[in-house]
């Protein structure tokens, strides 16, 4: 008895159980709801920040918007214009959340009050929420109590492995499902 499908790429060995199992596999990714969640990092370097956004757009699909690159599209050279940037990136965000895709914002956050923006644009929206940081930059951040409830430590480590269980345990948290996670 055959599945009347057609074969795909790989499949000319399978027998029908496994081909089956395969088609059944890629209905519930194409038909999987993606938690509605928005992200932000707080403090750490450069270098960590793209690090843990980068895995969380490669394994969960989140749209990644980046501070450093918004504030040279918008004011090239010119420092300070941090209030600027981060009221753009808010706007940028919400356009994104509307249409309903996840999002992770790269920054530092370091006021107070534009982690605050973006935690009333989550709430707002009905969102999950979360700050993504590191154990120095939440303690030199003297976060507040409502801060603490959303933050989200992930340790610095130089094992690229070790970073994408930590991401994709933390994703698991949130109700995702690692795109490359098998059923």
């Amino acid at each position: 008895m055959g599945l009347n499908a057609p074969l795909l790429p790989g499949d000319e060995t399978r027998t029908p159980l496994e081909r089956y199992r395969r088609y059944t596999t890629m209905a519930e990714a194409a038909t999987a709801i993606t938690p509605r969640v928005l992200l932000i990092t707080l403090g750490m370097s450069s270098t960590q920040r793209q690090q843990i956004t980068h895995q969380w757009v490669d394994d969960f699909g989140l749209i990644r918007l980046r501070s450093d690159l918004e504030r040279e599209r918008l004011f090239g050279d010119r420092e300070g214009r941090e209030p600027q940037t981060y009221r753009q990136l808010l706007d940028l965000a919400e356009l994104t959340l509307r249409a309903g895709f996840p999002v992770v914002v790269s920054g530092r956050f370091e006021d107070r009050r534009d982690r605050e923006r973006f935690q009333r644009l989550a709430e707002a929206q009905g969102l999950l929420f979360g700050i993504l940081t590191d154990e120095v930059s939440s303690k030199a951040a003297d976060l507040t109590d409502s801060e603490l409830h959303y933050t989200h430590i992930v340790d610095h480590t130089d094992h690229p492995e070790q970073l994408a269980r930590q991401v994709r345990d933390l994703g698991r948290s949130f109700g995702m499902h690692w795109q490359g996670e098998q059923s």
